[in-house]
């Protein structure tokens, strides 16, 4: 079972922008407000989780004391840390149980206004409002308070606003932490008032040891987690859920449902009748990333661009590099980019909506082989 990420002890290839932050908390110069923004499932929550375990522990904080004397009594100079993370299981505990007093943890599925948990695809303004609370009764313990949002973007309008008035006039003590896969839905006063840390996706290397580590050795050389690896673009988290929900197989479906040429139109009914399962969410967001990810690096393929390794080695782009294919590729990139919020947003056919993506998709190119 893939653990949430304050459950998670280790972070991997982002040794950079970690080292960047112990370094603000070590000097004092910590901003109020974080930003923690790239694409989902990269580790950003990960390392959301190990600075809060710093900051609620108050150690390496700026002005703590330190017994580190010279010969002659005056201090040596300090080796500022590259790591965050604090060995202390008892509040390892409370942080991955969100027990902590002085930790609030905000995301679309939270405690209602009556205590019960509740599934909601948006951050509500009582969310936000409720912090008021947190931050007017006397600290369950002395030192700081963190609020972590987790995915920014899931507020809505009232609670966006409502959190700025909290950015404007934040509480002294406090850090606010925001995780952001899509910083650019923000409200721009928001970021205004944040401090963004961009962070990347994993380098292969890196990516192979974050599976290792969750899913043992032998998995890394399956070919079902060979698949989910490829296709998660660095984010070990995407490629862990993605093995486990057997993404390779609805990739083999849509390869072959794109080769089969217009001779038979059956393998693509019989794809995007599998879609028409209202309870099969997952199926379908999973066609979608897998079209995404397909058409981006189609895309980039038909422009020139060099493919990723481990993408090349799969030989899906066969053909020549054709320029005039860059237009519908484009196209129908940004087609799967509205398809998904428009399907759910409008309650529009999922099995109609997946069967005009792809026969659209087909009659342009089939998968990356130019038709001559």
């Amino acid at each position: 079972m893939t653990k949430l990420p304050q459950e998670n002890h280790q972070l991997f290839g982002h040794e950079a922008v970690e080292k960047q932050l112990a370094g603000w908390w070590h000097e004092g110069v910590m901003p109020h407000a974080l930003l923690l923004a790239g694409p989902e499932g990269i580790g950003k929550a990960t390392l959301a989780y190990r600075l809060v375990r710093t900051v609620l522990s108050g150690h390496g904080a700026a002005g703590e004391e330190d017994a580190s004397m010279g010969l002659f009594g005056d201090a040596l100079p300090q080796t500022l840390p590259e790591h965050l993370e604090i060995d202390d299981a008892m509040l390892f505990q409370a942080v991955a149980t969100a027990a902590h007093p002085n930790l609030k943890i905000i995301n679309a599925t939270s405690q209602d206004e009556d205590g019960k948990m509740v599934a909601s695809s948006q951050i509500r303004v009582w969310q936000i409002r409720d912090l008021n609370a947190l931050f007017s009764q006397t600290s369950g313990q002395e030192g700081w308070r963190v609020v972590v949002i987790d995915a920014a973007e899931d507020m809505n309008r009232n609670a966006a606003n409502a959190l700025l008035k909290l950015l404007e006039e934040p509480p002294v003590q406090t850090l606010f932490i925001l995780i952001s896969h899509e910083p650019g839905s923000l409200l721009p006063t928001i970021i205004s008032r944040c401090r963004m840390v961009k962070m990347l996706p994993l380098g292969q290397q890196a990516l192979r040891h974050a599976v290792q580590a969750e899913c043992g050795d032998e998995a890394v050389s399956d070919e079902a987690m060979r698949c989910a690896m490829m296709l998660s673009d660095g984010a070990p988290g995407r490629a862990i859920t993605w093995f486990h929900q057997g993404i390779h197989e609805l990739f083999d479906e849509v390869s072959a449902a794109l080769a089969a040429g217009h001779h038979d139109e059956q393998v693509l009914f019989k794809l995007a009748e599998s879609f028409a399962r209202k309870q099969d969410n997952e199926r379908w967001n999973n066609f979608l990333g897998i079209a995404e990810f397909l058409l981006r690096h189609l895309a980039s393929y038909h422009a020139g661009v060099a493919l990723p390794e481990e993408v090349a080695a799969e030989n899906l782009f066969k053909h020549r590099v054709d320029s005039r294919h860059i237009v519908p590729c484009c196209s129908l990139y940004e087609q799967v980019l509205k398809l998904g919020r428009q399907v759910e947003g409008l309650y529009l056919d999922r099995k109609s909506a997946g069967l005009e993506l792809l026969l659209t998709w087909r009659s342009n190119l089939i998968l990356g082989r130019v038709d001559n």
